[in-house]
């Protein structure tokens, strides 16, 4: 698993901060994989849901996601691409 971290010492999880590990903001880095795997598994259910429930959510993930220095990458759930930054 690729790892990206940023000043705060937390990580975004992938080479394209995938919505799916969007939560990464909060997963400070790990030497545990499995917890870590365990938070993001956790993390993608609730992210489902809030696709679901609001549209807002691409906002605030456009806004975490550049935070992380990664804002110019594209973001998809379950392979879908549901938008990309600008």
């Amino acid at each position: 698993m690729d790892t990206k971290g940023h000043k705060t010492n937390q990580a975004c999880y992938g080479l394209s901060c995938q919505i799916t590990y969007i939560w990464c903001a909060d997963i400070e880095q790990k030497t545990d994989v499995q917890d870590t795997q365990n938070k993001i598994q956790e993390s993608y259910v609730q992210l489902e849901n809030l696709v679901k429930l609001s549209s807002s959510a691409q906002t605030k993930i456009k806004k975490i996601c550049s935070l992380l220095g990664q804002g110019n990458a594209s973001y998809g759930l379950e392979g879908k691409t549901v938008f990309e930054s600008e």
